[in-house]
């Protein structure tokens, strides 16, 4: 009996789960992209429906994806425009013998053999440089902030001011990297936004402003002053715990190097060109 009613807990589940998955997939309520605000900047996409983009309903979805992207789109009315103009001469100039033919088949199935293989290791490329930058670039800021805090907090000191420091340092770290990518050789007349959203206090984006080279990386050397300091002081006595603490340090310091030497070298043109 009860293997019974495990079994019937069991169809119900599966019956629930596959019930989800055609109402992700095909039914209008659930939203293909979610987007996070941020006025005169325009939408970011933040997350995704999966379901719902494997599905056919696909088409139906224009916001956030390659369909309302105007440049795909006019490079694919430029091809048809081509195609079409190209059908047109053969057929009126009668230039489609079967020689003419044969040839033109065999170069556009080198061709094609071709842009296969350059288009696939393209995307390759691109899809490792984007991970790259998620894991040991975001990854190693957000990794070296959570463990510096839990370590900090746990065997040195839970001295709020000191653990909310090493927080907002991080976040500044994190943030000055998305802003010099939106502004560009702008971002220096842009700084006070981070002490608009309370991420640094006014003195500190003075300091930053005054510096202006290199910031995402270099304000982790505020969290290595912090560390030191405690060192100072007597809260760190354990050599082994300074060096540790350190190496955490260096970590998101590293974090910040990758994403700024990586945005700042991209894919070789002629490449890209080819």
């Amino acid at each position: 009996t009860m293997q019974n009613s495990d079994s019937e807990s069991s169809v119900s589940m599966l019956d629930v789960v596959e019930q989800q998955d055609l109402e992700s997939a095909y039914t209008a309520k659930h939203a293909l992209m979610w987007y996070d605000n941020h006025p005169g900047h325009g939408a970011q996409v933040v997350d995704y429906d999966a379901t719902r983009l494997s599905s056919s309903m696909l088409f139906v979805n224009w916001k956030g994806t390659v369909l309302s992207n105007p440049v795909l789109m006019i490079e694919q009315i430029v091809v048809v425009l081509l195609y079409l103009a190209s059908w047109w001469l053969i057929e009126r100039v009668n230039i489609g013998s079967r020689s003419v033919s044969d040839a033109a088949d065999e170069f556009t199935g080198k061709m094609s053999t071709l842009a296969a293989f350059l288009l696939g290791f393209y995307t390759s490329v691109t899809m490792s440089r984007w991970w790259r930058l998620r894991t040991n670039g975001i990854g190693n800021i957000w990794s070296a902030s959570s463990q510096l805090c839990m370590f900090l907090s746990e065997f040195v000191t839970r001295d709020e001011q000191v653990l909310q420091a090493v927080r907002r340092y991080a976040r500044a770290s994190l943030s000055l990297q998305f802003m010099r990518r939106r502004y560009g050789p702008e971002l220096p007349n842009h700084l006070h936004e981070l002490a608009d959203f309370g991420i640094l206090t006014r003195d500190e984006v003075k300091k930053l402003a005054a510096y202006n080279n290199n910031l995402s990386e270099s304000v982790w050397t505020w969290v290595a002053h912090i560390v030191s300091s405690l060192r100072k002081t007597g809260d760190i006595q354990d050599t082994m715990m300074l060096t540790y603490l350190m190496e955490k340090v260096n970590l998101g310091r590293s974090g910040a190097a990758l994403i700024g030497a990586q945005m700042g070298t991209p894919i070789p043109v002629p490449y890209v060109h080819l």
